[in-house]
């Protein structure tokens, strides 16, 4: 009898580990492999800082607002030199070249300004999502409970033992 039981339960525990070690299924999106854990939401929340990420702007969009700001300020320069000047004047002439400064440099600004003020809010979105996600990492990885099975061949005993860790 307690022969058998004992079988029974190494069985038991051996079917329960071969069930545990299932792979988990991946899903591919935008060229990133994702992981797919029944009732884990750890591959929303990097989808969700992924996109946040795709909407700041770039390195490059700063270089060529600054530029356009700078470009719209010399040609600013220039009309003000062509209004306060006479057309027979220094300062007409000089002012008359740097007028296409402005025509450049003004649309490149207004531009890059759009994403400029944008910006933050996909910032403080992706800090937030990124808190969320460390959060939910922290509660995931918390308290794990789990039971294991006994056996005590000294003693004749089988059983199961819970363990709770933290």
């Amino acid at each position: 009898m307690k022969t058998g039981l004992i079988l029974f339960l190494l069985v038991l525990c051996f079917a329960s580990s071969i069930f545990a070690n299932e792979k988990d299924s991946l899903v591919t999106m935008d060229g990133r492999t994702y992981r797919v854990v029944p009732y884990d939401s750890s591959g929303v929340y990097e989808q969700l800082i992924y996109e946040e990420e795709k909407q700041i702007t770039s390195i490059g969009s700063t270089v060529a607002g600054t530029l356009g700001l700078s470009l719209s300020l010399i040609g600013l320069c220039g009309v003000y030199l062509v209004v306060t000047f006479d057309y027979d004047g220094e300062g007409y002439n000089a002012g008359a070249l740097l007028i296409p400064f402005a025509i450049v440099g003004i649309p490149l600004f207004s531009y890059n300004l759009y994403y400029w003020i944008k910006e933050p809010g996909h910032v403080r979105r992706r800090d937030e999502l990124q808190r969320q996600y460390d959060d939910y990492k922290k509660r995931r990885e918390g308290a794990k409970i789990s039971a294991l099975p006994f056996l005590d061949f000294i003693n004749d005993k089988v059983g199961i033992v819970g363990m709770i860790s933290f």
